[in-house]
């Protein structure tokens, strides 16, 4: 190159630094650990202290899981609830009504038979024993003809009384056998149920430096944007330059008898 060239530094000026236009994520850390990087693989770490809680909570999560004789012992309940809501289904309400009122009467006869006495006994004191009237179709005497519908009433009320029986029976036994099963459900997936949140909590830790990662990748591409616009103007300006010195160049080459490359390049 001629002194000319030289003096001008056109071919001293610094070619652009193109490394600044890698992206390179960031390494971020904080009070909880951090994300560290090398090269393009990254690694998210815990501080000491999260990472015992994630060990205590992963470590409880699987102390939680029900053994074997937990989960036989909760299916044997909800076997019992099953066996017990058929039973209550098949439950002969009718026959139970009738066998309920049937002992009711039984237990109220004696007291009726001494009603009977009583009032035959006054009747027969009094002269009356076959005194009479027309009732329903009917010849009988008016105390006894009162004394029968009064238990006719009676027995009616204790039929019914009879008949709530069986059917609350029933009730409760149905409520039972649900209330077992259901029982015996919770016990089994109870368990599950908390180890799902002891393990839930050990990963939300394990995830609490998540964010970082993004923190690093934002700080990496805003480097190397910003590492971009230094090249581009490096490179703008070199273009500038060389577009320059090139028109004096050329120019200088017209004045001289347009030859191919001035003696001054040589």
């Amino acid at each position: 190159m001629s002194f000319i060239t030289d003096a001008l530094g056109i071919t001293g000026q610094d070619e652009p630094d193109y490394s600044k236009m890698e992206f390179q994520p960031y390494s971020i850390s904080g009070p909880t650990g951090g994300v560290n990087w090398s090269g393009k693989s990254g690694t998210v770490n815990l501080s000491p202290e999260l990472q015992s809680l994630y060990a205590r909570f992963t470590g409880a999560a699987e102390e939680a899981l029900p053994s074997y004789d937990q989960t036989k012992f909760a299916t044997d309940i909800s076997n019992y609830g099953k066996g017990l809501f058929t039973q209550g289904m098949n439950l002969d309400t009718q026959g139970m009504t009738s066998d309920y009122y049937n002992r009711i009467l039984a237990g109220l006869q004696p007291q009726r038979e001494a009603e009977n006495v009583s009032l035959a006994n006054t009747l027969f004191s009094q002269g009356r024993t076959g005194a009479g009237a027309g009732v329903e179709g009917g010849y009988v005497n008016p105390e006894q003809f009162a004394l029968l519908k009064a238990r006719e009433q009676a027995n009616a009320d204790i039929y019914l009384n009879a008949e709530d029986r069986a059917r609350a029976i029933q009730s409760d036994t149905l409520s039972k056998a649900l209330g077992y099963y259901g029982m015996g459900q919770e016990l089994k997936y109870q368990p599950y149920k908390t180890v799902a949140g002891l393990m839930g909590t050990g990963v939300d830790l394990a995830n609490v430096n998540a964010p970082y990662v993004g923190y690093g990748i934002q700080a990496g591409t805003g480097a190397s944007q910003a590492g971009a616009n230094i090249v581009n103007a490096q490179q703008q300006y070199a273009d500038s330059q060389m577009g320059f010195w090139g028109d004096l160049i050329g120019g200088a080459a017209t004045v001289f008898g347009g030859a191919s490359k001035p003696w001054f390049l040589s």
